[in-house]
């Protein structure tokens, strides 16, 4: 998305400085984006129906599926609530609105961290058993 939004259209940039490696993963410097505010990157990837969309709801609902078998507290089922795209990510009723980069950047950054949240979780529990 940081690249679509940083190039033209049909040309995404490099986007050298604003995406970096860390040795957590790709870091986005939001400070250096010089075009916060398109609507297509979110358009592109981010609504249902879109391609990215669909291959980030399958790799969540296998993945759902994967840790709800490992899941035997309630306070875990609970959590997996957390990572559902619909209450994340656009819906189907905001097509209407537009939604920014910087917005849909956000929405992928607590995602990220709801899984986070969920893994601390299966990792504290399968350390007290």
């Amino acid at each position: 998305m940081v690249q679509e939004s940083e190039g033209k259209p049909g040309e995404p940039a490099e986007a050298e400085n604003q995406i970096s490696q860390s040795e957590y993963g790709q870091e986005i410097n939001y400070r250096l984006l010089s075009n916060p505010f398109p609507l297509a990157p979110v358009n592109d990837f981010l609504m249902p129906g879109s391609r990215k969309r669909q291959e980030l709801d399958k790799e969540l609902n296998d993945y759902l599926n994967f840790i709800s078998e490992l899941a035997r507290d309630n306070e875990l089922k609970e959590s997996l609530e957390l990572i559902r795209t619909s209450d994340l990510l656009p819906g189907k009723n905001t097509e209407d609105r537009k939604i920014s980069l910087i917005s849909g950047l956000h929405s992928l950054e607590l995602l990220k961290n709801n899984l986070l949240i969920i893994e601390l979780k299966l990792l504290s529990g399968a350390a007290n058993r």
